[in-house]
């Protein structure tokens, strides 16, 4: 098979624009993504030339033709118009010009011709350079041919992909349903002799007093009752509703001063609302001092403590995690510490939380980044069950979030593959041809 110098194959168009117009004008994305017509934007006054851009001529990016700036102009765009940053090229009669475009985007073969850029600072690519760059070019009958072999199999490959998607969403409203049969005792069967969340609700009530009487926590401002117009849907006979600060104290920390030497680098986990990024918190953000945890309002809470996101970047808001590690927060988190595990399954107040995400970000108050706060927090709604079916619940929902994992890595390594192969078909049909 014979190689061709692109030299021998590429003639830089060079039509000066006479009447420009912002309206119509070319960009080459990234990564492949093609050739657009440009947002329209007002021109600054200047030298600047634009040169008419026609059909069917290769085009890319001086400064990121090696990440993936490069395509062919569609028919949509004839006659629009780019500077000499955006060069383009009529393409011998011999060479369809899809064919330069497949073989640059092979296996990110686009990567390795940075090898030809120059200058300092805003390096580009000129043409003269990428000229030297050769590549297989077989008769035009056979690049057609592969060519046509190559879209057949793109479209398969994005018909994957949209199913990866749909099916990816699909598992996530599956979570979601289970996380809401179970908070509404649907998942598991009712046994009537487990003792009914009732009970349980008196039974912390009564250990608060005796925690505040005994002066190892203090007096709490009354939590707001439920009125009826906030009860989503019935509960089965043996739950009640409650408020997590009704069962729980919930705390939150502070922000040591960061150009305080004395207050960083000590002995004490400290952890951001970043730390709800997964389900578990095992090591910290950063360790503080003893200093700081005395002249702040950081304070350290015991492992198995469940730490909301009041606020943070992204997702963050309204996560929840759990400590296996003492550990203070931050001014973001609110910790919510059972005095009595006993009564309370903490991993199922996991469960309400994580089913109630959305709501509780809607909760949040504020401008761009809405934020919860302690009170917010503390009014969250709870479905208690007794605390047997808590933990048959809990059982439950884990076995069926393993299935839920199963599936999702079975559409990843199906993601893969597609992509594999789609690797494979570009590269075997170069070396083929």
């Amino acid at each position: 098979m014979k190689f061709v110098a692109l030299g021998d194959l590429l003639t830089e168009s060079k039509i000066e624009s006479n009447n420009p117009n912002p309206d119509r004008r070319i960009r080459v994305k990234l990564n492949v993504e093609g050739v657009q017509k440009r947002p329209l934007t007002k021109d600054v006054k200047g030298a600047t030339k634009y040169f008419i851009r026609k059909k069917g001529q290769f085009i890319y990016g001086k400064q990121n033709l090696f990440k993936g700036a490069f395509g062919v102009v569609p028919e949509e765009l004839d006659g629009f118009e780019s500077t000499s940053d955006i060069p383009a090229f009529d393409v011998d009669k011999s060479c369809n010009p899809e064919w330069i475009y497949y073989y640059f985007k092979q296996n990110k073969f686009y990567e390795s011709l940075v090898k030809y850029a120059t200058g300092t600072g805003s390096r580009r690519i000129q043409p003269k350079r990428l000229f030297k760059e050769k590549i297989p070019l077989p008769s035009r009958d056979i690049q057609d041919e592969i060519i046509k072999g190559f879209k057949t199999h793109e479209e398969l490959y994005e018909k994957l992909k949209e199913n990866h998607i749909i099916n990816f969403n699909l598992i996530e409203k599956l979570r979601q349903a289970i996380l809401s049969e179970a908070i509404q005792g649907k998942l598991v069967p009712q046994v009537t002799n487990d003792e009914r969340a009732s009970i349980i609700l008196e039974k912390i009530k009564k250990e608060k007093l005796r925690l505040i009487h005994e002066k190892k926590i203090g007096k709490e401002k009354p939590i707001a009752p439920i009125f009826k117009k906030e009860i989503p849907y019935k509960l089965p006979d043996s739950w009640e509703w409650t408020r997590i600060g009704e069962i729980g104290y919930i705390g939150t920390g502070a922000t040591p001063e960061t150009t305080n030497s004395e207050y960083y680098n000590g002995n004490i986990p400290w952890i951001t609302s970043s730390s709800t990024n997964e389900l578990f918190v095992t090591k910290p953000d950063k360790h503080i001092t003893e200093k700081a945890l005395k002249e702040t309002n950081c304070k350290v809470y015991p492992k198995h403590t469940l730490i909301v996101a009041m606020y943070g970047q992204g997702k963050t808001r309204g996560q929840i995690t759990e400590l296996l590690i003492e550990a203070a927060t931050n001014q973001a988190c609110a910790a919510i510490v059972f005095n009595k595990i006993s009564s309370v399954y903490k991993d199922y107040i996991k469960i309400v939380f994580r089913e109630a995400y959305n709501k509780i970000r809607k909760s949040s108050s504020g401008g761009a980044q809405p934020n919860l706060n302690l009170t917010k927090v503390k009014q969250t709604l709870i479905p208690l069950p007794p605390l047997d079916e808590q933990k048959r619940i809990v059982q439950k929902v884990n076995q069926l979030m393993k299935l839920c994992d199963i599936l999702e890595e079975n559409i990843k390594e199906n993601q893969k593959n597609s992509k594999i192969f789609m690797e494979a078909v570009f590269k075997n049909s170069f070396k083929s041809s």
